[in-house]
Parts: structure tokens; sequence; C-alpha cells
């Protein structure tokens, strides 16, 4: 039963049996704010995609948690699932486990592709030797090419069996040898430079003390990590999974990264190395016939746009207003720390999200940072190579020389949240100020018509990063 008015309002839009949250634009939303908020309705969490480069920060009775693999209902102690779909880092996940309350909470597939400091190194050397795409470094990449060509896949079965784990670490070293060793002169130089000057040292992943070392010294991290996690290690999630949905157990499942780091759809080669739109994520929790279409696709919107690393970004503010978004928001990456670059709101970018993302439900959020910029604009539309167009290119190349069409809205209200929260158990979006509401029609009106979603409606706008500090349609 819904404990006030706010949980009565929630109670309209959950759904049925299998619902999906996915990012909306370039990551960084704030899924885990739409994870907080709908924590008391569901009863299993489940990540499918992605792994340590992606950030999910929830904040629960005063504590901060910065998920990266561990979906984020482990902090409400709610069964959380990790399917196969992923990749981890055994030893980053076993530490990420250690911040809940109930580790036993956490599942993890034994078919996950497992992430070793040599996929680390590689991803490394792919940013230094002329190819860099801004990636975070976490493996994630040759991970998932590893997985594509099989031969080389190291799964997290494997951690609990020391002599399989040694057979595929050195076929996978061996067959990297070159490029290893090639990344461990780049980094020697790297280390002597940073010594000589008096810079904190950095991590050294590639070969040190020869290749069979190096194999050795995996084999023995990775078997210790395997040990630890062993308590938590399942068979096919996917099928436990069906089993609880088939009982009628409401499930969420937690997308990563946002539909426009899509490995296919997205900015390639600026993208992250998995599917990250509704469908596939559900395809790779093995639970789309499950899924409530009509109620339970929905897409974390920022109330701006940010992006990390390199890549297109048609309305990029490099001036001291994108700075002031950037602190006023607190943009920096969960994963890497990195300054998030900043822009206006993309409503052309955003709606190319929803159609390939096959979002039908808004989550709006960080309406209250807006409020910190004094004339706020909307991109409606691009202007490239002298012609306006509402098509999002496919082309990362053509989306380079994409000029945004900007529009002005009005200066966003200063928000009591508490004031506006109470005030909105009752009357909606009607609470908050009239320019916030005109802002949120336009956004709305504008996704419907560019994205050609008629059904497509923003029902739930955060203006805080608690629990509970948001408001519902």
């Amino acid at each position: 039963m819904p404990k006030n008015d706010l949980d009565s309002l929630w109670v309209r839009y959950i759904w049925k049996g299998v619902g999906v949250v996915v990012g909306s634009q370039w990551g960084d939303e704030g899924k885990g704010k739409f994870v907080s908020d709908l924590a008391q309705y569901n009863d299993i969490f489940v990540r499918s995609q992605g792994g340590p480069n992606s950030g999910h920060t929830v904040m629960v009775n005063g504590k901060k948690y910065a998920f990266h693999q561990v979906p984020s209902g482990a902090a409400f102690r709610k069964p959380s699932v990790m399917t196969a779909g992923m990749v981890v880092n055994p030893n980053l996940l076993y530490d990420e486990m250690q911040q809940v309350d109930d580790p036993s909470v956490v599942l993890i597939d034994s078919r996950i592709a497992v992430i070793t400091r040599a996929h680390r190194a590689l991803d490394g050397y792919g940013e230094t030797n002329g190819t860099a795409i801004g990636t975070t470094r976490q493996g994630m990449g040759p991970a998932y090419e590893s997985k594509a060509n099989r031969r080389e896949l190291i799964t997290v079965r494997d951690l609990l069996d020391r002599q399989t784990l040694a057979e595929k670490v050195a076929n996978y070293v061996h067959v990297h040898q070159a490029q290893l060793l090639e990344m461990g002169e780049i980094e020697k130089k790297t280390a002597e430079e940073r010594a000589r000057r008096e810079l904190a040292p950095i991590e050294i992943l590639s070969p040190a003390n020869g290749i069979d070392e190096y194999c050795d010294s995996i084999v023995e991290e990775l078997f210790g990590a395997g040990q630890k996690l062993a308590p938590h290690i399942a068979g096919d999630t996917s099928i436990m999974l069906q089993q609880f949905a088939r009982s009628g157990k409401r499930i969420l499942v937690e997308g990563a990264q946002g539909v426009l780091l899509d490995r296919d759809v997205g900015t390639v080669p600026y993208v992250t190395s998995s599917r990250t739109t509704a469908g596939a994520t559900l395809a790779d929790a093995g639970l789309s016939r499950y899924a409530d279409r009509e109620n339970g696709f929905w897409g974390v919107i920022k109330a701006y746009t940010t992006r990390v690393g390199g890549g297109p970004f048609p309305t990029e503010l490099k001036n001291s207003t994108g700075e002031l978004l950037r602190q006023k928001g607190l943009e920096f990456g969960t994963t890497t720390g990195r300054a998030r670059r900043t822009g206006w709101f993309d409503a052309v970018a955003t709606a190319y999200a929803i159609i390939n993302g096959e979002i039908l439900k808004g989550y709006l959020t960080k309406m209250d940072v807006l409020s910190a910029v004094k004339k706020p604009m909307i991109c409606v539309a691009y202007e490239i190579d002298g012609k306006r167009t509402t098509q999002f290119p496919t082309d990362a190349r053509v989306l380079e020389r994409a000029i945004p069409v900007l529009e002005p809205a009005g200066r966003i209200e200063r928000m009591n949240r508490r004031d506006i929260v109470n005030s909105g158990r009752k009357n909606g979006f009607n609470a908050l100020p009239p320019n916030a509401r005109a802002y949120i029609e336009s956004v709305e009106t504008l996704l419907r018509d560019l994205s050609g979603v008629p059904d497509f409606e923003i029902s739930a706008v955060s203006i805080g990063p608690w629990k509970g500090q948001t408001v519902l349609k």
C-alpha cells in the first residue's frame, strides 16, 4: 500500500512484470536517482550490459553509493542480478560490493566476461597509438572484443578453476604480446617523466618482468578475486529471472551509459562497447517477453546536455556558462572523475535517442541546476553545410559540422525543494514555477514532434539529488 500521496502518484506509473530504464543522451543523465525513486516498487534489479566504465550514483538516507558494476538496487537490500551480457573487473566488483549493507543480495552470472590487467593495458594502448576515442581505460573494449572473438574469452566461471584460468590468461597475453610489450615501453617512459616532475606514480598494467611472470601475476590476482566472489556466482541468471517474472515479481533492468553511446546506433567510434537501447538491454537480460512496453520503457533525460570523452557535441558550451553548469551540476564522472563537457539541451539528439531507445516515458533530471543560468537555450534543429535539419546525423563526421539552432527559454526560477515536493503531491507539475513548467512543456512537445512518438511524455521531474526530490505529472 502507498505510504503517502507521493507514493500514490507513483503507482500510476508502475509497470507490470519487467521495466527498463536507459539514458536518453550521452550517459550521466541520473539513472541512479530514478532507481532511488522506484526502489520500493520493485522486487529485483538487473544489470545486463556494460561494466566498470559506467557510474550510477545513488543517495539513500544520507549515504552516497557510487555503483559501477553492481545494480543500484543493492543499496536498498534488494536482489541485484548481473547477467551474461556484462563484462566485469573482479577485484573492483568485490570492493564495490562491500559498500552495501548486505552484499549477499548480489548474484553474478558465471558466463560474464572478465576484464584482466592485460585488457586494461590494451585499452590504454588504443588511446596512445593515435586512435584515441576518449575511453575510460577500464578495459571494456578489449574485453568485449574477447567476447566477440570467443577464443580469447575468460569468464567468471574460469575464476574458480586455476588451471583453466592460467591457460586462458596465457593464451590471451601471448596473442597480444607485441602490443603489451609496446605499451610497457610507453608506461615506462610515462612513469619516468612523472617521477621527474614529482607527480603521483601511474599504475603499471603492462608486463614489467617478463611475459611468464606477467601471466602468473594476473592468474593469482584473478583466482584470489574468484575465491572472494564464489558465494555470489550463479549459473544461468536469465532462466532464474524469467522464473521470477512468471511468479509475479516486479523487475527493473538498469541500462548503463546512454543511447547515443550505443555501439551500433550511437556516434561511432565515440561510443561504448555494448548495446545501450531498451530493447537490447532487455534482450541481454533474457527478459524481453516479460517487459511492460506501455508503462515500463523509461528514459532519463538531463535538462541540459553533458558528454564525457571525445566525440561531436553540437550544443557544447566552452565558456563560463558551461563551467557554471559543470560546477552547479557537479558534472564530474563517477567512474573517472573527469570533468564532463556541458551544453544546452539538444532536442534533435534526444529525439533520436527516444526513437532508437524505444523510450515512451521520460524522467527529467537537474531542473534545479538549470536555474543557475540566466538565459537558458534549447537546440531545436541543426544547420549542416548551410541547410537546416531536424534529422540527427548517423555519421559522426557530419555531426561534427552541425551548428545548433537555438531558441531562448525563460529563466528557470530557483526552487524550494521541500515546498515544491509537498505541493506536487496534490498539484503535480503545477507545483513547479511557471518558467520551469514552460521549459518542460517545450521539451516534451519538441521530443514528440521530432521523434514522431506521439505517446512520449515527461512523467516525472527531479529537482534534487535525494530520493523523493521529484515531482510527478
